[in-house]
Parts: C-alpha cells; structure tokens; sequence
C-alpha cells in the first residue's frame, strides 16, 4: 500500500520528523517509495491515477478529504471511494481509498490496534499539551441557589 500526501502539509511534516513509534514506522515508507508527495493541484490526479486502481490511500484533512469525494462525484458520478476518518496528533484527518478496496481491512485493523492502544491520544498529549482539553466540556452543572430569572442574569 502507498500513501499519499500533500508535500506542505501538517501530517507530512509531522510523519518526516518522527523520531520513533508508529510515526517513524509510516516516515521509513520514504524509503522503500511508498510515500507520494503531491502539490495541493494534484489531488484529482491522485485520485485517478492511485487511488481508484486502489494502490494508495490520501492522508488529508477531514475537510479537504469531504471536498475530494465531492468532486470526484461531481466529475464521475460514481460513489466509489471510501473516508475513513480518524484523529491524529490533535488533528482530525482522513484516509481516502477506493471502495471495496482490499485494502481497507488491513488499514481499518492497523488503525484499530493505534486506536486501542492509545495511540492517538497519547501523540495528542505529547505533542500539544492542551490540544484536548476543552473537547469533553461539562454536561451536568450543579446550581446552588433557587431559579429564578435574576439568578440567571
């Protein structure tokens, strides 16, 4: 399987200074060439070329990811790729790859055992100390006096 990601991107920035871990393992693909860098007008490209023969996977931003599938639809009709959706470091991103792909189920399994083992999380914590600290808010709150309208203004 190859990857693919945009050369300026925060994730191909973050996977080529990995020092060890997972990170580092996905970093040593370079290596053996199964990283594609592409400029952020390569995309569609991409798609056609790697991800429709279903050869490589894009790790991208969740929102650019929604976008690609857009226009991939709009210029071919077809539902034929597949967003697997996953939070890496503090940033939510996506893997992008065709559906039915054999693939997935290799890449949903790996994604499983990072996600179980706390992977996610713990890169989260080590590398933005306070990246997650707002995301699980307070959904009880304990009044401590009678209601009324001036106690709520």
């Amino acid at each position: 399987m190859g990857l693919i990601l945009h050369k300026h991107s925060v994730f191909a920035s973050t996977i080529a200074q990995a020092k060890s871990g997972g990170l580092k393992e996905v970093s040593n693909l370079r290596e053996k060439g199964r990283i594609l860098y592409i400029e952020r007008s390569q995309y569609e490209w991409a798609i056609e070329n790697f991800v429709s023969r279903g050869t490589h996977v894009i790790l991208t931003g969740n929102n650019r990811a929604d976008t690609l599938i857009k226009a991939h639809y709009s210029k071919t009709g077809r539902c034929d790729l597949y967003i697997a959706k996953e939070t890496i470091l503090p940033y939510g991103c996506s893997y992008i790859l065709k559906k039915g792909s054999p693939l997935l189920p290799a890449l949903n399994y790996r994604l499983g055992l990072l996600e179980n083992g706390g992977f996610y999380q713990g890169m989260g914590r080590d590398i933005t100390a306070n990246a997650s600290a707002c995301k699980k808010v307070l959904s009880k709150i304990t009044v401590k006096e009678a209601f009324s309208v001036t106690s709520i203004l």
